[in-house]
């Protein structure tokens, strides 16, 4: 069976060495199949570019209205910043205007003295400065109680402006009946004022004019003393013209408030105007807060507390420096009937400028996000900026559609022009790749085909015309092909070589094999004989009990008493025949009994005689089986032994037999040291010599020898 599986392991590796090369076998059959045209590179080439633009122009068309969008839009939303400062800072220079022309008003009422034709004649002549005629109302000055003439309380000199644009002097002011200029709202607090810092009044309506509009006041000082004001009255109908032109840019519009919140203009001024008697019966109109017009107009609420908390603001900040002054709070509060708690109170915290820093990069304070506002029914934006020193607030109302409209159709119009350049640049580079990359490529792709199919040919090589990383190819695939020839070469060199070498190593091996298979017989042949001879030695054993055990019954049967009663009928056989001789029959009887007698007395004898014959020959059989199995288990295995014991092994294959053949063994052993030796060749030789002696002794008893043998 070894000898088998040997012989059949190198078809095994020989089939499991052939399956690289099936599989390389399968590999080059699929490779050489036509390629369907999905497998181009020039497809797949396509596909990517596809691919690539599909991704670019969703990339683009995400950000762009994502991220461009919310630029654009913030960006609107800046727009809308920079023209509520352009408005704060247009604004501010006719402010300024009319501030310069009240300064002038102011200096030249603290230098004139007490003549009055001359303030008669130069007053007019300032405030009819050519180009002031639309937002000047008039203007004038107003001395101190009793400080132009002396014991008159009031003498003021008083210029306004006709409907026709002239202007006309009145002295209404002067009328001792009247409440005095020195009690009004836009004198009082102009007196706490240094020398050249004007001071703007909250928004009224004329009563006169009937006309909306504002005071700006100067105070008049001479040796530290305040001797009066000057003032200029501005007609908030110009400003109104000038929010409107401005609030076409946003689509949406403007509107302002003064520092009480009450608006100065508004788009619609009638919305913000309210009529109704005064105490002597006639038709009084003023401005509403912004408080007063949310309570009519609920979307405006927002922005009306955005607009108070922007006040509170000043408050805090005013409380906050320390500037605060409880008794001029106090005193402008007592001596204007025009001025209440509240009004005196931000009206001191406005003459210190607490707000200066915060608006010194941006006019624009808050900006609120609402879902609807007055006169739009979708999201606005509202921006509130604050002018300095006169605390005006600007707001300018905007709807998100104006953003997003102009972010969307910029985007629009962007996007076209990307995504077209886009276009144009990956179809550009499509046909670039597909000159200097793919024709090279697939015509590369085709000499190495032909190169393989045409498998006679091996010194066919590949054109290197071109330049760059394919010429490097062709070069190098090449390079590679002669360093593959010379293998090649090589391989069949070495392949004629081994061939040679196999077949004498072929011859070597199998005279090995055939001495293998010899060697391999020889064992089997042993491991049979042992496997027989054991079984052999249990029969022979069995075989041997059997006899014994035969031998001791036929002893102890009655076989044995017949041949006593044949022994006694033959002693008395003459008085057995003399005792049946008148029978007829008698002595036939009488002669077979003797007969019978002796037959069994000789059958019995012989019995016996042929057991211990069977017993001798088993035992023999025995021996030799002993001897057989000895020689069988031929290790070829030394190993150190004591020789008494291989002795007494050997002596008790035989001790059976010498005993039953009256051998005696005497041991008289020497101390001799354990020995380097082979167990079972050693016991075949012991064995042989004790069973030479045994037959020896056999031999001797039969020329006539003595019985009683001794083996030393």
């Amino acid at each position: 069976m070894t000898s088998d599986n040997k012989e059949q392991a190198p078809d095994n590796d020989t089939a499991n060495s052939s399956q690289p090369h099936n599989k390389i076998a399968d590999l080059g059959n699929n490779q050489s199949a036509p390629m369907r045209w999905w497998e181009s590179i020039h497809v797949k080439l396509t596909l990517c570019q596809v691919c690539l633009l599909v991704l670019i122009i969703g990339a683009t068309v995400t950000i762009m209205f994502t991220v461009e969008r919310s630029l654009l839009v913030n960006e609107g939303q800046n727009l809308a910043e920079q023209l509520g400062n352009r408005v704060v800072s247009d604004l501010r220079i006719r402010l300024a205007l009319a501030e310069s022309l009240v300064t002038s008003l102011a200096k030249l009422g603290e230098n004139l003295g007490n003549d009055v034709d001359e303030y008669m004649k130069v007053i007019p002549e300032i405030l009819n400065y050519e180009g002031n005629e639309t937002f000047i109302a008039g203007g004038g000055i107003w001395p101190e109680p009793f400080a132009f003439t002396p014991g008159v309380e009031r003498r003021s000199f008083f210029w306004g402006r006709e409907p026709n644009g002239t202007l006309k002097y009145y002295d209404d002011y002067n009328d001792p009946a009247g409440k005095g200029y020195h009690n009004e709202e836009w004198y009082v607090p102009a007196i706490y004022y240094s020398p050249g810092k004007a001071f703007w009044s909250k928004s009224y309506m004329d009563p006169y004019s009937y006309q909306p509009m504002v005071t700006c006041t100067v105070p008049m000082h001479k040796n530290g003393l305040c001797t009066g004001v000057a003032t200029v009255d501005l007609k908030l109908e110009g400003l109104q013209e000038f929010l409107q032109e401005a609030s076409h840019v946003l689509d949406g519009y403007l509107f302002v408030v003064d520092r009480n919140n009450r608006f100065l203009a508004f788009p619609d001024q009638e919305m913000v105007t309210r009529r109704f008697k005064d105490d002597k019966g006639n038709t009084a109109v003023e401005l509403l807060s912004v408080t007063d017009f949310a309570r009519e107009h609920s979307p405006f609420v927002s922005i009306a507390d955005s607009l108070t908390r922007l006040n509170s603001r000043v408050l805090d900040e005013a409380e906050l420096n320390s500037v605060q002054n409880a008794e001029m709070v106090r005193d402008i509060e007592q001596r204007s009937y025009q001025i209440n708690r509240d009004e005196s109170r931000l009206t001191v915290a406005v003459m210190h400028n607490p707000l200066q820093t915060a608006v010194a990069s941006s006019a624009e304070v808050e900006r609120l996000f609402l879902d609807h506002g007055p006169f739009f029914n979708e999201p606005i934006m509202v921006s509130v900026f604050l002018m300095p020193q006169t605390y005006w607030k600007i707001v300018a109302v905007t709807p998100m559609s104006k953003f997003h409209s102009t972010a969307d159709a910029a985007t629009l119009k962007v996007g076209a022009y990307v995504l077209g350049l886009e276009l144009a640049s990956l179809l550009t580079f499509f046909f670039v790749m597909r000159r200097i990359f793919i024709k090279p490529l697939q015509k590369l792709s085709n000499e190495v085909k032909e190169i393989s199919e045409d498998t006679g040919d091996l010194h066919h090589r590949l054109s290197e015309t071109s330049s760059g990383e394919l010429g490097r190819l062709a070069y190098l695939f090449n390079r590679r092909s002669n360093h593959l020839l010379k293998v090649l070469e090589d391989l069949q060199r070495i392949r004629n070589e081994l061939e040679v070498r196999v077949r004498e190593r072929t011859a070597e091996l199998e005279t090995i094999h055939q001495k293998l298979l010899q060697v391999s017989r020889q064992a089997g042949m042993s491991e049979i004989a042992t496997g027989v001879l054991h079984n052999v030695g249990n029969v022979l054993n069995s075989v041997n009990v059997s006899t014994n055990l035969v031998a001791d019954k036929i002893r102890k049967s009655r076989v044995n008493e017949l041949r006593k009663a044949g022994e006694i009928v033959e002693q008395h056989a003459d008085d057995m025949v003399n005792f049946v001789r008148d029978h007829p029959q008698g002595k036939y009887l009488a002669k077979y009994v003797i007969e019978m007698s002796k037959h069994l007395k000789y059958e019995q004898s012989d019995l016996l005689c042929d057991i211990e014959k069977l017993k001798s020959n088993v035992e023999h059989i025995k021996e030799i089986v002993a001897m057989q199995q000895s020689y069988a288990h031929v290790s070829g295995v030394s190993e150190k032994l004591s020789v008494q014991d291989l002795l007494e092994d050997a002596l008790n294959i035989r001790l059976s037999s010498f005993d039953r053949h009256n051998i005696k063994v005497i041991r008289e052993y020497e101390d001799v040291p354990p020995v380097t030796l082979d167990r079972h060749r050693v016991m075949q030789i012991i064995v042989n010599l004790v069973s030479n002696a045994k037959h020896a002794i056999a031999d001797h008893r039969k020329t006539g020898g003595d019985d009683h043998h001794e083996i030393v």
